[in-house]
């Protein structure tokens, strides 16, 4: 019964051709019924020379023994193009080894690749967690960049207000010009210390953007690793 359904199974994938986009793609899904048919193919296999060189390939775990490379090739193409359109009605078709298959080797290379793709997951999940701290570090760079920016804000005001009080106090006596004096001091630490808070704004950004770069290497890491792992 399971030889059986690999021949359906391998049947439906050697035959993308015959299978064309729906114009109501939305309803297909949600229904068996075949796609109605329109100009569009979604999968188109390469012409392959008639030699018989065979390899063995997985269709959803089982082994299954292709006549060419080029063959095996052609049904995991169109099964990951199909899957993209149909979803898990579609199996999964990958490359085990040259020749044909042997229950023994085969089992030996799967459990060997089952182990290698568990490492792979490992260190997918390592770089997810990498990602999610880099992510944190950079909410809290911001939330400080935020802070500082209200104590600038905080500073500009202050240095405002000591400049209309200057201003006011412009035409008083000898001992108003002597507060003005004063406040106008006030009003240059004030500035000093808005033009400190805006230094370490641009500290705090050129420090965010450093750690968004590392975030977004880790993700391509990420992102190679998987490309590795379904090139396999």
């Amino acid at each position: 019964m399971r030889a059986y359904s690999c021949l359906v199974i391998l049947a439906v994938v050697s035959l993308p051709a015959q299978l064309l986009v729906s114009a109501e793609s939305s309803e297909a899904a949600n229904t068996s019924a075949a796609l109605p048919a329109t100009s569009t193919p979604i999968c188109e296999e390469t012409v392959c020379p008639r030699l018989y060189m065979p390899v063995c390939g997985l269709v959803d775990g089982e082994p299954m023994t292709a006549p060419s490379r080029c063959v095996l090739n052609n049904k995991i193409r169109c099964s990951a193009i199909l899957q993209r359109t149909l979803g898990n009605k579609i199996p999964t078709v990958r490359f085990l080894h040259s020749g044909a298959c042997s229950p023994k080797a085969d089992k030996s290379i799967r459990r060997r690749q089952s182990r290698d793709m568990d490492l792979e997951n490992i260190e997918d999940d390592a770089g997810k967690e990498e990602i999610n701290a880099g992510e944190e570090e950079i909410d809290a760079g911001k939330e400080e960049m935020d802070a500082n920016q209200a104590l600038a804000d905080d500073a500009e005001a202050d240095m405002d207000a000591g400049k209309e009080e200057i201003a006011a106090g412009g035409e008083e006596s000898d001992a108003a010009k002597e507060e003005i004096d004063a406040n106008q001091a006030l009003a240059d630490d004030a500035e000093a210390d808005m033009d400190a808070g805006k230094e370490e704004i641009a500290a705090t950004q050129a420090d965010l953007v450093d750690k968004e770069a590392l975030a977004d290497d880790a993700e391509a890491d990420m992102d190679h690793a998987k490309a590795l792992n379904d090139g396999e």
